[in-house]
């Protein structure tokens, strides 16, 4: 298991999903521990598309 990780019991995530969400965004892996198994909770942002003045400030062609 994922050393920086918080560990939580399946009722008590249940119980306080918010924290556990919250806790996954700001960048700690939660593990829920099941009798048969865990589920991890990691949280992935969107990868953010550059705005049209980042994309005019490179100059140039774009290369593939």
């Amino acid at each position: 298991m994922t050393e920086n990780a918080e560990n939580w019991s399946r009722l008590d995530a249940e119980r306080q999903i918010r924290d556990v969400l919250e806790r996954a965004k700001s960048g700690t892996e939660q593990l829920v521990i099941e009798h048969d198994g865990v589920f991890e909770v990691r949280f992935i942002p969107h990868r953010r598309k550059p705005g049209i003045g980042e994309v005019l400030a490179r100059g140039g062609p774009e290369r593939d």
